[in-house]
This record gives C-alpha cells, structure tokens and sequence, in this order.
C-alpha cells in the first residue's frame, strides 16, 4: 500500500491493521509531521511494516518499489505528473482512493477528469459531494 501525504501516520496505521499481511509505505514532506508520525508508528509498534519517506511526492514516488496494490492520497487534487507517477506505481486493477477532493488544488478538474476516462480507470464517486473517488486502474494490455 502507498500513501501520499501522512500526516500523523494515523491513516498508514489503520491500513496497516486492516491488512496485516501488508506493508505501508507512506509519503510526507514536512519534517514535523514526519517526526510525530514516526512516533506514533513506533508507539503503535509498527515501524516494520510502515516505512514513512520524508520528501516531496516529485522527488520521492520514483524511488518507490511498485507494484502497488492500494494507493491513497488525502488531500488537495493531486497535480497530473504525479498522477502518471501513481499510475505507474499501481498494479493492474489496483485501486487508487482519492480523498478530499472538494479541497481543490493541484490538477483538479483535470484530475476529476482522467479518473474517469474508462479507458484507464473504473471510478465511482461513492458521496453526492463526489470529495471521495475510488478507482481501479484498468489492466495494462500485454
């Protein structure tokens, strides 16, 4: 599972409870929250299996070990370059939850509009606010 943005690690800890098999990677670029997340994830005796990356989600996704089979971003729509990268990074028929996305920011009416392009994406808006999408990505073609 793949993380943009954690915050105080409390959703990474929920994914990594709900799914105990998995491990959590986690992507956040200021150094407090990275700090208190860190905590909490020691506190909750998790460190191994949720691995907070301090950085920007430019400079930091490329590094990243794909494929995933989850990817969660909470925020502000995503910008398009680092929605290609989630892509990348996504596993065929993975799943991409985006949240908040009544916040604006980023990309997001272009944003809003690949999710459902159905070439690529299956998506459902599961709120009459559409602020939440799920979306799994349509199989790679071989």
């Amino acid at each position: 599972m793949l993380e943009l943005g954690t915050a105080l690690g409390y959703t990474a800890l929920w994914f990594a409870h709900g799914a105990p098999d998995a491990i959590v990677d986690t992507v956040e670029r200021d150094p407090v929250h990275v700090r208190l997340a860190r905590a909490n994830i020691a506190a909750a005796a998790m460190s191994e299996r949720v691995v907070v990356h301090h950085g920007d989600f430019d400079d930091t996704l490329p590094g990243l070990r794909a494929p995933y089979d989850v990817v969660f971003f909470d925020g502000y729509a995503p910008t398009m370059p680092i929605m290609a990268q989630v892509k990348c990074l996504l596993a065929n028929r993975g799943v991409l939850i985006s949240a908040n996305l009544i916040l604006g920011g980023g990309d997001g009416p272009a944003y809003r509009e690949a999710l459902c392009d159905q070439n690529e994406w299956q998506t459902v808006f599961p709120t009459v606010s559409e602020e939440t999408a799920i979306s799994m990505r349509a199989a790679k073609s071989a």
